[in-house]
């Protein structure tokens, strides 16, 4: 069966991600490097809650996100709050992973033009 959540084990929560479960698969055309450059990590507390918490705000990463918001942010009528909004912090590891394909193409991109200069330079 291809359901997206295949069973939970302890803590961990994973997730089917067989190609043959899935379709109409398309890579990120975005940058999403910028955005994690751009979305400060925060500390903070909730309101009435005094445990200090380490995240981001979601106005922050919806400011920031280049396209797709609804993936990560859900807006939801609650607690007297019209459109308050909830990160899918699961859905973020995929960010920081093209954040880094992108990071490493950029440094590839420099390390061969070093090289070049180099050679140039003997």
């Amino acid at each position: 069966e291809c359901s997206s959540i295949e069973m939970q084990e302890g803590a961990d929560i994973t997730y089917i991600s067989d190609r043959r479960c899935k379709e109409n698969i398309s890579a990120l055309k975005f940058n999403y490097l910028d955005t994690i450059l751009k979305t400060p990590v925060v500390h903070y507390n909730y309101l009435n809650d005094s445990i200090h918490q380490v995240g981001i705000i979601a106005q922050d990463l919806e400011d920031n996100l280049p396209a797709n918001q609804d993936v990560f942010i859900r807006k939801t009528n609650s607690d007297g709050l019209k459109n308050r909004r909830s990160i899918a912090e699961t859905k973020l590891v995929y960010i920081l992973w093209k954040g880094l394909q992108e990071e490493a193409q950029a440094r590839e991109k420099l390390e061969k033009e070093l090289e070049e200069l180099k050679n140039k330079i003997k």
